[in-house]
Formats: structure tokens, C-alpha cells, sequence
């Protein structure tokens, strides 16, 4: 599965990169929450939510509005960090 979703994500990355020469940009952004990164047949997205299972079902509800063979590429938390105001 995770084999799978690696092609998808190098094709997807091969053809963005074309589309916009080379350039590079910040897909998302997360603190003291769960950030993950879909993949589809030819959808890439991000969700992010305070726990990684509700960030993975807001991403793959997302990919399969358009397409087909969502799947969780990469998902990662930060620790909480508590500001005493």
C-alpha cells in the first residue's frame, strides 16, 4: 500500500513540477495538531485536525469527492504545547 501511494506521489510530483517549472511550495502548516498528506489516482491534498484518524477520514472524504484510490501517504503530529496566559 505505501509502495503504491510512493509511485502515485512521485508521478503527481513529476507532473506538478513540469506544470510549474521546478517551483516549490508549503502544502500545509500544523501546531499542536495532526497534519496528513492524501494521494490519489491524480489527487494530492492535505488535511489537518487535532488527531491524526480525524485529519486521515477529513483527507480521504476529500480525495474521493474527485477521484479514486485515496490513500494516507504520511501523517505526523506535534506535541502539545500548553501556553500559560
Amino acid at each position: 500500500m505505501v509502495q503504491k501511494a510512493r509511485k502515485k506521489l512521485s508521478a503527481l510530483r513529476w507532473q506538478t513540477a513540469k506544470q510549474r517549472e521546478g517551483a516549490c511550495q508549503v502544502l500545509i502548516t500544523y501546531d499542536n495538531q495532526c497534519g496528513v498528506l492524501i494521494v490519489g489516482d491524480k489527487f494530492l491534498g492535505t488535511a489537518r485536525a487535532r488527531t491524526k484518524e480525524i485529519a486521515e477520514d477529513i483527507g480521504v472524504e476529500a480525495c474521493q469527492v474527485s477521484d479514486t484510490n485515496c490513500e494516507v501517504y504520511y501523517s505526523a503530529c506535534t506535541e502539545p504545547v500548553f501556553h500559560r496566559y
